[in-house]
């Protein structure tokens, strides 16, 4: 009980100053144009807002920046569904089915979806985040990196099984990736890795230039091909309508699902939204009885991802506040907000930082409602993108994909590699690959090489000791398991159509 009163006096800090409430709404409508426009997201919003920040008081500043940080996670997704550009690495899974969705006439339903799954996640993990702070934060630092590897792992050996075809070439898409996220100079050994002689790959690929590439321009360029070939699919615009009662049904285990998955992938320090969506969506795939509509626009596909990288928010806090330690990019951009002003999280935050700690949590909860209030009648309004012709929207999105990609780092090289990638993504699809697994793959890959590191000096080098771990072990049992299901399926499959020819 000791929580709710705590969380009532947050409130109550933040409703007898109306300034509060502004900043809120300020930071809910920044956050969603900061995640709908690719490469810039909630980490780098946060980041370029600090000149204000430093004209506010902390809580002010605070507020607006969890604010921004949970509309910049409803941003990122409306142009995952209507232009299948995700606008940060969590929005992947999202592009699958609320595309599929926008290509059959219902963007502002897969939007409005997205906005009532998107709440339901906040509001769950926000809920966990007063209740099971210090709890959920404990289990998570017993987490070595051993086990941070073996998940990785298994979040690869899903992925391979995850959009359906072959797994072989999944799996030929993911080591794509996992190169990719290997580019550039070796910090420990100071060594190029396959930077091909050009310097302007020793520093790494950014992660956002090979999503904006095989996204946005190999979108494009696919679309110039199927139109030329007089294949192409025009994308139908329709009035805006609430999605309808039987799908909210549909969606509401598979809401409530993922933003569980959502808070624990959170409060796993580097898990982050990208594998709360992946895991979400997987689930969801699996315990479905028709996984094959997965990726031809169903709703469940699109609620899930969205309730879990929602609720990665909420989860993200509880270590960044409870331990020091960040959960996400992003909290750890608000970390060094809150030692800009002086204030170390950790064990004692909340019993010597009380009243901002739980102003935030506070804003967190108005954040979700403002998020879904503002969101929802301005589902029609963005869906309205569809309306413009494609050959207008053809190079508006080459454009946009071209100061994306120079803003990163001020580089025309930047630019080129988004041109490369574009054409690599062209690639895939003529050959049948999703290019989500090449994203997913670099993604991940950092996340895996970094804790491989770890738990490699961690050993000392024994290979048994990082393995023979309980949960290590459970998590590749788990990979290799739905590999193998997915490898006995298909057959029985072959073998049933198989049946009905003979």
């Amino acid at each position: 009980m000791d929580s709710l009163t705590q969380l009532f006096s947050g409130f109550s800090d933040l409703f007898t100053d109306p300034v509060n409430l502004i900043l809120i709404i300020v930071g809910v409508l920044l956050g969603t144009v900061a995640g709908l426009l690719p490469g810039l997201g909630p980490s780098t919003a946060i980041a370029l807002l600090l000149p204000l920040a430093l004209t506010l008081d902390p809580v002010h500043s605070l507020v607006m920046m969890v604010s921004l940080y949970l509309g910049a996670e409803y941003g990122g997704r409306i142009s995952a569904i209507l232009l299948n550009i995700p606008g940060d690495p969590g929005a992947l899974m999202t592009t699958l089915d609320g595309y599929p969705m926008a290509q059959q006439g219902r963007g502002s339903a897969a939007l409005a979806i997205s906005a009532i799954a998107s709440f339901v996640g906040s509001l769950l993990a926000i809920i966990g985040l007063v209740f099971l702070a210090i709890p959920m934060a404990d289990v998570a630092l017993a987490f070595g990196p051993n086990v941070y590897v073996a998940i990785v792992i298994m979040a690869l050996l899903l992925s391979g099984t995850l959009v359906g075809g072959s797994i072989l070439k999944g799996m030929i898409a993911i080591l794509l990736g996992l190169i990719i996220a290997t580019v550039g100079t070796d910090l420990q050994t100071g060594v190029p890795r396959f930077t091909l002689g050009m310097s302007g790959l020793l520093e790494g690929i950014d992660l956002i230039i090979p999503i904006i590439g095989v996204f946005g321009v190999g979108e494009v360029l696919w679309n110039l091909k199927s139109r030329s070939q007089g294949e192409m699919t025009s994308i139908k615009t329709d009035k805006f309508k609430m999605p309808r009662l039987s799908e909210l049904r549909e969606i509401s285990w598979t809401t409530i699902r993922g933003s569980f998955i959502g808070f624990i992938a959170g409060v796993l320090p580097g898990s982050g939204t990208t594998l709360a969506a992946f895991f979400s969506y997987s689930l969801e795939k699996r315990v479905s009885k028709t996984p094959e509509k997965f990726g031809t626009g169903v709703v469940k596909g699109v609620a899930a991802p969205e309730s879990a990288n929602n609720a990665a928010v909420g989860g993200s806090m509880v270590p960044m506040l409870s331990l020091g330690i960040p959960g996400s990019g992003t909290t750890a951009v608000l970390l060094a907000y809150l030692a800009m002003y002086g204030l170390e999280p950790g064990p004692t935050f909340f019993a010597n930082h009380g009243d901002i700690a739980w102003a935030m949590i506070a804003a967190l909860f108005v954040s979700a409602f403002a998020g879904l209030i503002l969101n929802l009648p301005l589902a029609p309004v963005f869906a309205k993108i569809l309306d413009i012709p494609q050959a207008y929207l053809f190079p508006m999105i080459m454009v946009l994909a071209s100061i994306a990609a120079f803003s990163l780092n001020n580089s025309i090289f930047d630019v080129g590699m988004v041109l490369v990638f574009g054409v690599v993504g062209y690639l895939l699809r003529l050959v049948n690959i999703s290019p989500a697994l090449v994203v997913i793959g670099a993604v991940l890959g950092s996340m895996l090489e970094r804790n491989l590191r770890q738990a490699w000096i961690l050993a000392n080098g024994d290979l048994a000791a990082m393995v023979l771990h309980p949960m290590v072990i459970v998590f590749l049992v788990i990979g290799i398991a739905a590999v193998a299901l997915d490898l006995v399926s298909k057959a029985r499959r072959k073998r049933k159509v198989a049946d009905i020819a003979e």
